[in-house]
């Protein structure tokens, strides 16, 4: 009986693995525990790097959400996120100060679609729309040849006073890499290297 229950832990154990392992390889924003990104950074004020980590969990309302933190060039930690996923599709985040989960990416969305992202402030008109553009079975930056890559239009719109300010960030990600480029009206970012374990 022993033996028995003891293969049924390792069963679940690698069940688990497999699963995690294939959700992410299909995903287009993998989560797992020890990945991580370096990206250089080309702006107005120069150019920089910046290194995203998935350093832990965390539970909240029983959802697993991974912890990332970002450090800067200089090795300093500039922010914390909480991310948990759908199946690889659909990406949440978890805000820090009031512990609100937050849709952050749909990758299930089809061409054209849009859809509401971020934060909904109360009694404001700024907003964020996530929308779907183009999907890339290759595409080159830099050299280096990515497939199965998204490819995302983020429009943030902020209201100041009688004017509306549009900002638009377009953004691509890999399957199973993550986010591979990203261009605004501020920077410019490139993935330089990355693991996901």
């Amino acid at each position: 009986m022993k033996i028995k229950f003891q293969f049924l832990i390792l069963a679940l154990g690698a069940a688990f693995l497999i699963s995690a392992t294939k959700i992410n390889t299909e995903s287009y924003y993998p989560l797992s525990v020890g990945s991580w990104w370096k990206y250089s950074i080309k702006s107005r004020m120069g150019q920089s790097s910046m290194t995203d980590s998935i350093i832990s969990e965390y539970v909240n309302n029983q959802k697993r959400y991974f912890v990332f933190l970002q450090r800067n060039n200089e090795d300093t930690i500039t922010s914390f996120y909480y991310y948990r996923s759908d199946e690889g599709k659909t990406i949440w985040e978890l805000t820090q100060n009031d512990f609100v989960e937050n849709k952050f990416l749909d990758f299930s969305m089809n061409f054209g679609d849009s859809i509401r992202v971020g934060k909904a402030y109360p009694n404001s008109n700024n907003k964020t729309l996530m929308i779907f553009q183009e999907d890339f079975k290759s595409i080159k930056i830099d050299g280096v040849h990515y497939s199965n890559v998204k490819k995302m239009l983020l429009k943030n719109y902020l209201k100041i006073q009688d004017r509306t300010d549009i900002n638009v960030d377009t953004l691509y990600f890999a399957k199973g890499i993550g986010l591979i480029y990203a261009r605004s009206p501020q920077a410019e970012i490139k993935l330089v290297d990355h693991f996901i374990k």
